[in-house]
């Protein structure tokens, strides 16, 4: 266990493929160029610290200091070899083609760098017909329960839906919602559901 190193420093315990580690936040690490908030790994092997951003969620690859999960949402052939996570996202999914994404989705889960399923969800301002998203997020649920991955969930005016599939499949991986930006109150709730 470690002490917290400074004052308003957040220290999260985790475990990564069984092995537990600590994220840092609000570390001052000096760049190059000048002071920045960085979030930092803790090495439980070597007990160091490696300063670095964390992205959970980008569509975008890695850059030099940063460990990323990229999140694809097509092209489930063609993944990166670093941390990917892979979803049907709700403005792209199709009634002619979300079977057979759905199946080649499930493929290419199988791959050891595909760590989350996601960016999964349901939008209720996308042009996405409302039924097709929730069979399709319902689906991708039972995927990533199946195969024991997080979901990385896409989450507009459509809360008390998302949570009501939670609950009703009993998610027990972890959760990430992308984008969340609302108030402290519903990020506790979140938390306790």
């Amino acid at each position: 266990y470690l002490p917290a190193p400074r004052q308003n420093t957040s220290v999260f315990r985790l475990r990564v493929r069984s092995k537990p580690i600590c994220i840092v936040t609000n570390i001052n690490v000096h760049t190059d160029r000048k002071p920045a908030n960085r979030w930092a790994f803790f090495c439980p092997v070597c007990c160091n610290f490696a300063p670095m951003y964390i992205n959970v969620h980008s569509h975008l690859p890695a850059q030099p200091g940063t460990w990323t999960i990229e999140s694809r949402y097509r092209d489930f052939d063609a993944l990166p070899e670093a941390p990917c996570s892979i979803g049907l996202h709700p403005w792209y999914v199709s009634a002619a083609h979300w079977e057979d994404a759905l199946r080649a989705l499930k493929q290419a889960s199988l791959q050891p760098n595909v760590v989350a399923i996601g960016e999964c969800g349901l939008d209720k301002l996308c042009a996405t017909d409302w039924a097709l998203q929730q069979r399709a997020f319902s689906a991708q649920i039972d995927w990533a329960l199946q195969r024991n991955k997080p979901l990385i969930l896409h989450c507009v005016k459509a809360l008390d839906e998302v949570l009501r599939l939670l609950r009703e499949k009993q998610v027990s991986v972890p959760v990430i919602f992308h984008g969340f930006r609302q108030s402290k109150a519903l990020a506790a709730q979140l938390i306790r559901s």
